[in-house]
């Protein structure tokens, strides 16, 4: 009897061997040879499951936010009253998140060439703006209180700060080890959060 193939879940195996292979090598740099290896198959299986690299990528990417998004949800639903616990979960602080952070900041530079890569990229975008809203929503009640003006400064803020940590641990682990980057997290959430309950509150 022929055996019975999980067709999404050989889908999300290449997808996961796509983020170590891309998070070693870039995105440039990656082949599909290197993700068969990396997956442990050939790559004559791959395009049975993925058009081209491309549709690899954009796959791995969704992965990504999928297990980020996944970490943070479950941290939402249990009451988590510390943004700086949510929001760690997004940091290069460990091997997995260093390869899911490495395969996002490897996919910026390649975004501005490739209109379907973008158009993934706007819409994990968007997502991403969503989630980190209503983590600060839940872990800062008193947000629930602040000028939308306010509270806009402040979800931007967040976003950007995370990228850019993000991007400097990535590029130069050895001067963002795991307890420096959660140490600037404590730093920004406390002068941001600071800075947001001295603002008047509009009627």
């Amino acid at each position: 009897m022929p055996k019975i193939v999980d067709r999404d879940e050989r889908r999300r195996h290449i997808a996961l061997s796509a983020c170590r292979a891309l998070a070693r090598r870039g995105v440039e740099r990656t082949t599909m040879a290197d993700i068969a290896r990396e997956a442990n198959v050939t790559t004559g299986m791959i395009t049975h499951y993925f058009a081209n690299k491309r549709d690899i990528i954009a796959a791995a990417l969704r992965l990504v936010f999928e297990r980020t998004e996944a970490r943070i949800e479950a941290l939402i639903l249990d009451g988590e009253d510390r943004l700086y616990s949510i929001l760690r979960e997004t940091l290069p602080i460990d091997a997995a998140r260093r390869d899911e952070c490495a395969v996002w900041v490897s996919f910026w530079g390649k975004v501005t060439n490739d209109a379907k890569l973008a158009a993934v990229n706007r819409t994990l975008h968007d997502d991403a703006i969503e989630l980190y809203g209503r983590a600060i929503r839940a872990a800062w009640p008193a947000s629930t209180t602040w000028d939308n003006a306010v509270f806009d400064s402040v979800h931007t803020s967040v976003l950007s700060f995370l990228n850019g940590l993000t991007a400097s641990a990535v590029t130069s682990p050895q001067d963002w080890p795991a307890d420096r980057q959660l140490q600037a997290l404590r730093l920004h959430l406390s002068l941001i959060y600071r800075w947001a309950s001295a603002q008047p509150v509009t009627a």
